[in-house]
């Protein structure tokens, strides 16, 4: 959560940085640039590449083929000696597409690198554009222009005598982008019929009244063996407090909300539901019929990172591409969210809101969706932002 001391701080990280004499003391953060820019030109000699459009559309596809072929395998018991050599013909070509994303992943690292000096002044100038009186959407750090992204609500004619704003009062002379963007939609809608899960995963639909959403991962509210298992979801889905939320056919209670953040000028819109159901459960997200994939690990995902999304009221899953992290948000209710993740590629629906997004190829949790962002202003995609998994745990402490 953004505190009101934000640009004191900076100021005062950002002079330490500049002031301290090369002779002198070393630098904290000059050091942790120096250990990066290292790291950096040590990967760029093996020239890694990052996914071409055409692969980005295919790959995953294919890997999701292949994962529920492989499942499908798994799920039996004896295999016989053909089955035994396509599982392993399967896994073969799994691996492959795996190094390849690894590879994605190494590249995308040096093309987005910002030294930390550059990137405290954006930053602090991010920090007066919130603070400001000029009606921005959504306006963060953009590793891949290496500069100040700011979406404002305003027709293009308006755009660049913002820009001449934002110049005057901006601190520091950093690399400004000014695009026209509309506010965020924090989607919620009536209840729309759904079946029982069982075992009841991450994917599915809930709902509390006439409000629907979907579930996004079962996690415990503490770190000891005997926490209280429950489901995150997006925190403005239902009320804290809200006892019963259930799926839609049937009323089959699921839990009652136990915690909850979604305030103003917050970081995570999130909200954990404390498990009632006797049905069993799981780190489990639905993938398709009666195939689920198991998360083994919780964690942030990264500009240019291909994530997957599996939906309740969409219906299925879909792909796309994190554009921007640690963006501040604004929705049409004036209620700003700090932190959110971007992701390129994915239109959500009502109801979709709580979704689990998760590594593509992999096993990582990511976070949980917020809504629908609108278009890209650049490339005219849908949008969706989510909350990161490194804002909602200490949101709700949660494991």
């Amino acid at each position: 959560m953004m505190k009101n001391n934000f640009k004191t701080i900076m100021f005062a990280m950002l002079a330490t940085t500049l002031l301290v004499p090369f002779g002198g003391m070393t630098n904290a953060l000059a050091d942790n640039a120096d250990i990066i820019s290292e790291q950096i030109v040590s990967e760029s000699k093996k020239q890694p590449k990052m996914l071409t459009p055409t692969e980005r559309d295919t790959i995953i596809p294919k890997f999701l083929e292949l994962e529920k072929r492989h499942y499908d395998l798994t799920s039996k018991d004896n295999l016989s000696s053909s089955e035994l050599v396509t599982k392993q013909n399967l896994e073969d070509e799994m691996t492959v597409i795996l190094e390849r994303m690894h590879e994605h992943k190494q590249a995308s690292l040096i093309a987005t690198h910002i030294p930390e000096k550059q990137k405290l002044q954006m930053e602090y100038v991010v920090q007066e554009i919130i603070d400001s009186s000029i009606p921005w959407t959504m306006v963060g750090v953009d590793v891949n222009t290496k500069s100040v992204r700011v979406e404002i609500k305003s027709d293009a004619e308006s755009l660049d005598s913002y820009k001449t704003q934002i110049q005057e009062f901006a601190s520091f002379d950093v690399p400004i982008t000014v695009l026209s963007g509309d506010y965020i939609k924090d989607t919620t809608c009536t209840a729309q019929t759904g079946v029982v899960c069982d075992p009841v995963v991450a994917g599915i639909e809930a709902e509390w009244g006439n409000l629907l959403c979907t579930l996004a991962l079962e996690v415990k509210d503490g770190w000891w063996s005997w926490a209280d298992p429950g489901w995150l979801t997006a925190g403005h889905c239902f009320p804290l407090g809200s006892v019963g939320v259930d799926q839609p056919a049937g009323n089959n209670d699921i839990g009652d909300v136990a915690k909850q953040d979604f305030v103003h000028n917050g970081d995570c819109d999130c909200e954990w539901i404390e498990k009632t159901t006797t049905r069993s459960s799981g780190s489990k997200v639905w993938l398709s019929s009666n195939t689920y994939r198991d998360i083994t690990s919780k964690g942030d995902a990264s500009v240019n990172d291909v994530v997957l999304v599996s939906w309740a009221t969409t219906s299925g899953t879909d792909t796309g591409t994190v554009v921007l992290t640690e963006q501040t948000v604004q929705n049409q209710d004036g209620v700003i969210t700090t932190g959110m993740t971007i992701v390129n590629g994915m239109n959500s629906q009502n109801g979709d809101s709580g979704a689990p997004i998760i590594q593509s190829t992999g096993t990582q949790f990511h976070g949980i969706l917020k809504g629908d962002a609108g278009t890209d202003p650049n490339t005219g995609e849908p949008r969706i932002a989510f909350s990161p998994w490194s804002n909602i745990q200490p949101s709700l402490s949660v494991y």
